[in-house]
């Protein structure tokens, strides 16, 4: 079994991070895994992606290259997304066009609203997308990316962090 999920938006929103943590709830889970981050130059504002492939047979090919799970926080991040994905969970505030990405499926989430509502910032809108991402990943669940977010966080953030991730998972 493999999944392929490309995670896209700007630099700030913190996909890197959540690319991390999902490659850490696929390790847990016992699995092969690659993370893949591109960015440019501006620290922050510019066309941001973290690319992740779990998979039950060793990786060959380390780059995302048709995901099965696209999540889209910004539209300007698609610039780094390729020209087909399965399935594409979209902001619903901060996407309007899927640009060149065909897709199987789309759904439109509110992750930087939710995020806003739930932890009185879009800071967390990364971490309300992976809660979502847990309800129609086949190879990440809630229960491990939890556990991920308590040995990461510490304090405040580990709880508006677990408070997200709740979110997101009761958006789908």
């Amino acid at each position: 079994m493999r999944e392929e999920i490309l995670l896209v938006g700007i630099g700030g929103q913190g996909l890197v991070l959540a690319g991390e943590l999902l490659g850490r709830a696929a390790v847990k889970k016992g699995y092969y895994v690659t993370v893949t981050h591109t960015y440019g130059a501006a620290v922050r504002g510019g066309p941001t992606s973290s690319g992740v492939i779990i998979d039950t047979e060793p990786i060959a090919f380390q780059f995302v290259r048709r995901p099965d799970i696209l999540v889209v926080l910004h539209e300007d991040g698609l610039a780094h997304a390729p020209a087909e994905a399965k399935l594409a969970l979209v902001d619903a505030d901060l996407c309007k066009s899927l640009r060149h990405v065909r897709c199987e499926r789309v759904i439109r989430v509110p992750f930087a609203r939710e995020s806003e509502r739930v932890c009185h910032s879009t800071s967390y809108a990364n971490t309300v997308a992976l809660g979502a991402l847990t309800r129609v990943s086949n190879m990440i669940d809630m229960d491990t990316l939890r556990e991920v977010v308590v040995e990461r966080f510490s304090g405040k953030v580990r709880e508006l962090n677990l408070r997200a991730l709740e979110a997101g998972a009761s958006l789908l």
